[in-house]
């Protein structure tokens, strides 16, 4: 074999890489709580729907807390001699954050929650100016969401605002709002939802917000615009922004009064 002289051989050091920094994790728990008597929500009521404990776990899981990513806390219902509990896994937050809802459900008068709607068709643009992405949910006030419903009908958006919602823990509610005239998309938008009490005045409030059947001769069905799940205090308000087809869909909530006195 020939041997080849004077080569030049070329080794290639990959440069070194900066180490990445540990992403940090937040600390987990385990407790299993007792849970009180879920029957008292399930169709006690006519506008209350059947199983309220898998209802509220759902509801929990989504709910946002700080330090702890959505979806990351598990809730396991099952049974003990004493009854139904919850298997919680998650922060101490997020646990205690459980235990304090199924607290207050343990109480014999829960109480009401006043909450106001609205929502707001307009154009990508004028959403996007207000920093609003699809899917996220941002703790807002009066001057920033009538700042919005301005822009609204200044490019010739559409404002909805359903009545007044008092709704009872675990207790669903619905709103409806026809199409505009002229609206490309003439299903009506349709909001179902329900809360549940946590801590001192702060509610969960869960929201469905989905186009509904299409007008008699049309054939488009029901399709969802936005699940998102909003912790409110008494005096709060929240807006998130979803994508309607072509256009932006705000929804503002503001939350106007908790612990209402049934009957008030």
């Amino acid at each position: 074999m020939a041997a080849v002289f004077g080569a030049v051989l070329q080794v290639t050091v990959p440069a070194q890489q900066a180490p990445e920094k540990a992403i940090p994790v937040a600390p987990q728990a385990a407790r299993i709580l007792r849970c009180p008597d879920f029957g008292r929500f399930d169709g006690a009521t006519p506008n209350q729907g059947p199983n309220a404990l898998a209802r509220f776990a759902a509801i929990l899981r989504q709910l946002p807390m700080d330090g702890a990513p959505a979806r990351s806390l598990t809730l396991s219902p099952g049974r003990s001699a004493r009854g139904a509990i919850l298997a919680a896994r998650g922060t101490p937050e997020q646990i205690d954050t459980v235990a304090g809802a199924l607290a207050q459900l343990e109480r014999e008068s829960v109480g009401n929650t006043r909450l106001q709607f609205s929502m707001v068709l307009v154009p990508l643009a004028v959403a996007r100016a207000h920093r609003l992405d699809p899917g996220k949910t941002v703790v807002t006030d009066a001057a920033a969401w009538a700042e919005l419903l301005r822009d609204a009908v200044k490019a010739k958006g559409s404002v909805h605002n359903p009545t007044e919602v008092i709704a009872g823990a675990l207790a669903p509610f619905v709103r409806e709002v026809t199409a505009t005239e002229g609206a490309t998309d003439r299903r009506p938008l349709r909001l179902r939802g329900e809360i549940v009490p946590l801590q001192g005045d702060e509610v969960a409030i869960a929201v469905h917000v989905e186009r509904g059947v299409a007008p008699v001769g049309e054939k488009r069905a029901p399709s969802m615009v936005a699940e998102p799940v909003f912790r409110l205090a008494a005096g709060k308000s929240a807006m998130m922004m979803a994508l309607d087809g072509e256009t932006a869909l705000v929804l503002i909530v503001r939350c106007l009064e908790t612990g209402v006195a049934e009957g008030k």
